[in-house]
């Protein structure tokens, strides 16, 4: 336990970790939070993703739309086709 900081750049370890994580999830994303449109990227594997893994194929139809609004995201017309 003598190597334990808590010299955290932004603050805490979550907002540290949550950092970490969404620049490799996603720079475009992290570079601009607030683009206009997010479209989906491969996320690994077999896996496409949108935002920072709100996963496309391990997750329902009802459950993707559920959460959009909670990201700000809004799905056009065109795409639910």
């Amino acid at each position: 336990m003598l190597t334990l900081h808590t010299n955290y750049t932004l603050g805490s370890y979550q907002a540290d970790r949550d950092d970490f994580l969404e620049r490799r999830e996603n720079l475009p994303l992290y570079n601009d939070p607030t683009a206009p449109s997010v479209p989906p990227h491969f996320d690994g594997g077999s896996s496409i993703a949108i935002g920072f893994g709100l996963d496309l194929l391990n997750n329902s139809i009802a459950s993707i739309n559920n959460s959009l609004p909670n990201l700000n995201l809004i799905c056009s017309p065109s795409a639910m086709r």
